[in-house]
């Protein structure tokens, strides 16, 4: 079977360069770039505020001391199993999905406390759900689907 016509062939593979390997000039894919482009310039998705800002010494990065939110031995904390990683030297450890619910800063050169909001009522781990800290995006893992609702946006996306 023939590709269509604005489609990388199907060997698009490892060896290709990058823009071969993950194509995205699909219609369903590249349709959405005007909406999503929209969605941003009117301010129509809130930003929310940030749910961990670390604020980390020069003394800390001196001696290579690990952030309270870091990858792991893996180097992909989003998939790991288990976030209790003894790879962490720090009494705090924050869920690796936290991205997910909100933004993560870091603040270099000073001595203020670190802010970190409790995560438990963003991520529910059981039921497999994540929401953002806005409440404004609704993603169930378990099930692959994602929602969006706001005052003049809202979508659906999915496998």
């Amino acid at each position: 079977m023939k590709e269509p016509q604005w489609r990388e062939p199907s060997s698009a593979n490892g060896y290709r360069p990058s823009l071969g390997k993950w194509v995205i000039n699909t219609p369903e894919l590249l349709g959405n770039f005007p909406a999503a482009a929209l969605m941003y310039r009117q301010g129509y998705i809130k930003q929310g505020e940030a749910i961990i800002k670390q604020n980390r010494t020069l003394k800390d990065l001196w001696n290579r001391q690990i952030p309270i939110i870091s990858e792991t031995r893996s180097f992909d904390p989003n998939r790991d199993q288990n976030y209790q990683d003894d790879n962490n030297q720090t009494t705090r450890k924050i869920h690796p999905l936290a991205f997910l619910v909100g933004s993560v800063e870091v603040t270099y050169g000073n001595n203020k406390k670190d802010k970190i909001v409790d995560l438990k009522q963003y991520i529910d781990e059981k039921n497999k759900i994540i929401r953002s800290v806005t409440g404004e995006i609704t993603w169930n893992y378990g099930e692959g689907i994602c929602f969006l609702n706001t005052a003049k946006a809202q979508g659906v996306t999915g496998f």
